[in-house]
């Protein structure tokens, strides 16, 4: 953040004398006062924080993947999932996420032939840091809890375990690489190469 402060000093002239007339030296006074209302200026604001407007509590209004996301089970395409998901982004670099589980995600595998399709419910809480420019946003998950359940269009069930250390889990949530965002009003869009993540503001 570049901060820019400005101000000005203001002239102060003195007579000690007492053989000037009265009139000169209220003369000399008035001008001494209108000198320094002319050359003291308020100083300026610091400038903003560019990357200040992504800052607040949020709710996931959308997760759109164009391509698919790696997993554990290899390339996946994911599907909606939003409802219950919310998103703190705190001034100090850090980050939180929340998710209830209130909807499914859609998943296809896509690696497998035929692909192997299905629905998962994740209940999580997942916090890490970031680090932004004007323009750009870096995430990185450092803690994950939580359940992953996962079931295949045919009825099976798979209880997936998610790392505490949360390695891997950008990849998997499709939060890399380094990101794009916007903001405008009380909605951030962040995009990521396979994610574009629409955020509305708490």
């Amino acid at each position: 953040m570049l901060l820019v402060a400005a101000g000005a000093g203001a002239l102060v002239l003195r007579d000690d004398g007492d053989s000037e007339p009265a009139a000169n030296r209220k003369r000399a006074d008035t001008t001494t006062t209108t000198a320094a209302a002319e050359t003291t200026a308020p100083p300026e604001s610091a400038a903003s924080n560019p990357a200040a407007c992504l800052r607040g509590e949020y709710k996931v209004a959308n997760m759109a993947y164009s391509g698919p996301v790696e997993t554990v089970y290899g390339p996946a395409m994911l599907e909606g999932g939003e409802d219950g998901r919310t998103l703190e982004i705190n001034p100090d670099g850090t980050f939180a996420f929340h998710d209830t589980g209130a909807e499914d995600t859609k998943f296809s595998l896509t690696s497998a032939n035929p692909p192997i399709t299905g629905m998962a419910k994740l209940v999580a809480d997942a916090g890490g840091t970031y680090t932004a420019t004007a323009t750009t946003v870096t995430t990185d998950v450092t803690s994950l809890s939580g359940t992953l359940t996962a079931t295949t269009s045919d009825g099976q069930v798979i209880n997936i375990p998610l790392p505490p250390d949360a390695a891997g889990v950008e990849q998997t949530f499709g939060f890399t690489p380094d990101a794009s965002y916007t903001c405008e009003g009380d909605e951030v869009t962040i995009q990521f190469q396979v994610l574009t993540l629409t955020l509305d503001r708490q």
